[in-house]
C-alpha cells in the first residue's frame, strides 16, 4: 500500500497532512511518498521532521514538468505498493481514511471518498459544501463519475493498464484518469468512511484562480472525450449564467455570496480561455 502526495509550495500545510496520516488507524503495511513538483519553500525540511513517525516516508523530486499528474506519476514509478492512495499536501485525512479505502478497494479497481469542505474553512464557510456522498462519486459535464484526486485509491495494475495520469492536464487530471479507467472496463466505487478535510484557498484571488483552472480543463476534456459520449455545452445555459453574473455583480462584494459568484464567474471565464486553447467550443 502506497500513499502519494504531490506538493508544490505547500510547506506551510504539509506538516498537518503528514500529521493526519500519522493518526491513521490502518494496521497493514504502507508507505508515504511526497512528490515535490518544483517547490521553492523546501518541503524536504518538513518531510525530514516526520522521518520515523510515518512508514516508508520519503521525498522524490518531480520537477520535470508542472502539474500534479507529473508528480503522481513520478511517485508511482518509485512506489512499492499494489494499491496507490492519493491525497494532497494542504488537506487532512480523517483517521479512518486509509483503512476505509483499503477495505472497499477489495471490491473495485478504484475507490474514492468524500471531501469535508467545512472543517478547515473560515473565510468561505457560508459557501462550503461537501463534494461527494457516501452513495455516489461526483461527476462533471454530464458524463461518467470520477475519483477525486485528493481522496482516492487505485490498484497499480489498473493505473499501469491505462498509462497513469495524463501529464497534458494541469488540472482535471483526476477526471481524465477516471474516465479512461471506466472506458477501459475498470470499476470505480464510492467509500463512505474515507473522508479528507479540504483546506480552502486563503483569498478571493486564490479562489478565483482555482476555479478558473477548473474551467480551463473542461474544453480539454471535451475535446478528448466528445467521441466517447461527453455532450456539448449549452450556449443557452452559458448565456443565462453570464446574464445572472452581470445582474448580480454586487454579490461579488458581499461576504455571504462572494464565494459563489467568484466560482461561477471564474469557471465560465476558464471555459472561454480553455476553448481558445483547445480549439473547441465549450461554454
Amino acid at each position: 500500500m502506497s500513499v502519494i502526495i504531490p506538493v508544490r509550495n505547500a510547506a506551510k500545510t504539509l506538516g498537518e497532512t503528514l500529521g493526519g496520516l500519522a493518526r491513521q488507524d490502518y494496521r497493514g503495511q504502507w508507505e508515504v511518498i511526497v512528490a515535490d513538483n518544483g517547490s521553492s519553500d523546501r518541503p524536504g525540511e518538513v518531510v525530514s521532521e516526520w522521518y520515523g513517525r510515518l512508514p516508508g516516508l520519503r521525498l522524490v523530486h518531480a520537477d520535470g514538468r508542472p502539474g500534479a499528474a507529473h508528480a503522481r506519476n513520478a511517485a508511482l514509478a518509485v512506489s512499492e505498493g499494489d494499491l496507490i492512495a492519493c491525497c494532497d499536501g494542504d488537506d487532512i485525512p480523517y483517521e479512518a481514511w486509509l483503512g476505509s479505502l483499503v477495505g472497499f478497494a477489495r471490491h473495485a479497481d478504484g475507490v474514492g471518498g468524500c471531501r469535508d469542505m467545512v472543517s478547515l474553512d473560515r473565510r468561505w464557510r457560508g459557501a462550503s459544501r461537501v463534494v461527494g456522498t457516501p452513495e455516489r462519486l461526483p461527476s462533471v459535464m454530464e458524463f461518467l463519475p470520477f475519483l477525486p484526486g485528493n481522496n482516492c485509491a487505485i490498484w497499480r495494475s489498473a493505473l499501469e493498464a491505462v498509462g497513469g495520469w495524463d501529464e497534458e492536464f494541469l488540472t482535471g487530471e483526476d477526471v481524465d484518469l477516471s474516465w479512461r479507467l471506466q472506458l477501459a472496463g475498470f470499476t470505480l466505487s464510492p467509500v463512505p468512511g474515507a473522508v479528507v478535510a479540504i483546506r480552502p484557498r486563503p483569498t478571493a484571488a486564490a479562489h478565483a484562480r482555482q476555479y478558473f483552472r477548473y474551467g480551463l480543463s473542461r474544453p480539454q476534456l471535451y475535446r478528448k472525450y466528445r467521441g466517447s459520449g461527453v455532450p456539448p455545452s449549452s450556449a443557452r445555459t452559458a448565456v443565462r449564467i453570464w446574464a445572472w453574473l452581470g445582474a448580480h455583480a454586487y454579490e461579488s462584494l458581499r461576504r455571504d455570496t462572494q464565494a459563489q459568484w467568484i466560482r461561477m464567474a471564474s469557471l465560465q471565464a476558464g471555459h472561454l480561455v480553455g476553448s481558445w486553447r483547445s480549439g473547441v467550443l465549450y461554454l
